[in-house]
């Protein structure tokens, strides 16, 4: 399945791209980021679906949107953490993420 291609997080609508490099800006590449100015998602195209790549960068980029809206001051390794809790969650517990969607 491919990635969505919009989150909607609190009141906001934010595009999802998958480009084939993201810039970490000292010449390295990044997973993702998210660009407050447009307010663009950005998902590297080349991350393993498999392996919950995807899933994990994507919840942590969301959680840096989160983090903003609310003021809440996480730091980089506390949104990595989190990320990495919360993606576990949902890939482990298929039965949860199907019971989520009946609610709607």
């Amino acid at each position: 399945m491919p990635i969505p291609r919009r989150l909607k997080i609190g009141p906001a609508t934010y595009p999802v791209t998958s480009p084939h490099t993201i810039s970490a800006g000292d010449g390295a590449r990044a997973s993702g980021n998210w660009d407050y100015e447009t307010g663009e998602l950005r998902i590297a195209r080349d991350l393993n679906p498999l392996h919950g790549q995807q899933v994990d960068t994507l919840i942590h980029e969301a959680l840096h949107v989160i983090n903003d809206d609310r003021a809440m001051g996480l730091t980089e390794e506390q949104v990595h953490n989190l990320a990495n809790g919360v993606a576990a969650l949902l890939i482990d517990n298929p039965q949860f993420v199907r019971w989520l969607q009946c609610r709607e």
